[in-house]
């Protein structure tokens, strides 16, 4: 078990090292079967395969945000900073390789477009998003199969929205 754990270990920092930059603190955290590399947590455990990430996104005042998700939820909070936290919670429930199949895509087409991308043709895993939104920027088009929450996000911020929540 301990060569299982150091072999995951390995793997977990050589794939999060290649989003690093050289002047970026490493910090690991072990703690409950998870590793946690940098504000990016990794489960240890066979039952319940996790993968957390944080990334910050600057978009100009006006522009929108949509999200595209396969399944899970969405959940909008506004503030006050001037840019966009996106919070990503992949879950598999059977192994590792599920999560390695789900990909997350963000790009400044038509403002910012958060989409979920599964390259299998089956895949059990749950995507969920806590996304941060400046009061400046208004939400676009949402998709997905869960959700959709709404915190502190007025209805100005809501007013040329287009959401579909797929069962």
């Amino acid at each position: 078990m301990k060569n299982l754990f150091l072999l995951i270990l390995a793997l977990v920092i050589s794939t999060s090292l290649a989003g690093l930059h050289f002047q970026d603190p490493i910090n690991i955290n072990f703690k409950n079967n998870h590793a946690e590399l940098n504000n990016n947590t990794f489960s240890l455990s066979a039952q319940n395969l996790t993968e957390t990430f944080t990334r910050r996104y600057f978009i100009e005042e006006g522009n929108k945000i949509n999200v595209y998700n396969i399944k899970g939820s969405i959940k909008f909070i506004g503030w006050d900073r001037d840019y966009i936290e996106v919070t990503v919670f992949k879950k598999a429930n059977h192994h590792k390789c599920e999560l390695d199949n789900v990909d997350i895509q963000v790009n400044y087409r038509d403002g910012l477009t958060i989409e979920t991308i599964n390259h299998a043709n089956r895949s059990r895993v749950t995507v969920n998003y806590i996304i941060r939104i400046p009061q400046s920027v208004y939400i676009g088009e949402v998709l997905t199969k869960g959700k959709i929450r709404w915190k502190n996000i007025s209805e100005s911020m809501k007013k040329n929205s287009s959401y579909l929540v797929k069962r």
